[in-house]
């Protein structure tokens, strides 16, 4: 019986698994990326609108008079 060829065999598939199990946790870091980016995007929207009416609040109009004041100040 050949040992080495036994350990040889057990090694690779632990090889095998752990590449297995690091492609699986890429696709999960990947997926709660993505969602982490979307709830962000979410809040963002939400901190710029009244809770009750839906309209922009105080903080967009700034957000957006800052937004022109830099592009005024860029193109003239």
């Amino acid at each position: 019986f050949d040992t080495q060829l036994v350990f040889d065999i057990y090694i690779y598939s632990l090889m095998t698994r752990v590449e297995s199990a690091q492609e699986q946790l890429g696709a999960y870091v990947g997926n709660l990326e993505e969602i982490i980016r979307e709830r962000t995007r979410q809040f963002q929207e939400a901190s710029l609108r009244d809770m009750l009416t839906g309209l922009y609040n105080q903080r967009a109009f700034y957000e957006y008079l800052r937004r022109e004041m830099t592009m005024a100040e860029r193109y003239n």
